[in-house]
C-alpha cells in the first residue's frame, strides 16, 4: 500500500511494525495465523494460486485495522462501549 492508503488503516505504523518484533509473536504468526492460512488454502478460499506471504499481510492489516478502528472509537466517545465480533484467531495474541 502507499504510505497514505497505509495511514489510513494503521495510524501507528511504528507501534505496528513493534509489535511484531514482541517476545512471543513469531510463535502467535507460526501457531494462530499461518494454520489459518492452511485452512484457508485448502478449502479453495484463497484462489487459484494462495501466497502466504500475501495472507499473513492482509491478516494482519486486517487485525491491525479492527483494533485501530475500536481503540480510535473509543478515543473520540470514551463513555461508549465497543463490542468486537469476530472470530478468535483475530485476537489471540498478547491476551
Amino acid at each position: 500500500l502507499a504510505d497514505a492508503r497505509r495511514a489510513a488503516y494503521v495510524p501507528d505504523a511504528e507501534g505496528f511494525v513493534g509489535t511484531a518484533r514482541l517476545p512471543g509473536f513469531k510463535a502467535y504468526a507460526d501457531q494462530v495465523v499461518m494454520p489459518s492460512y492452511g485452512f484457508h488454502a485448502a478449502n479453495g478460499l484463497l484462489g487459484d494460486r494462495p501466497d502466504p506471504r500475501n495472507f499473513f499481510a492482509a491478516r494482519i492489516l486486517w487485525d491491525e485495522t479492527l483494533a485501530s478502528g475500536a481503540a480510535g472509537y473509543l478515543a473520540r466517545n470514551p463513555d461508549h462501549t465497543v463490542v468486537l465480533l469476530c472470530g478468535a484467531d483475530h485476537v489471540k495474541f498478547r491476551m
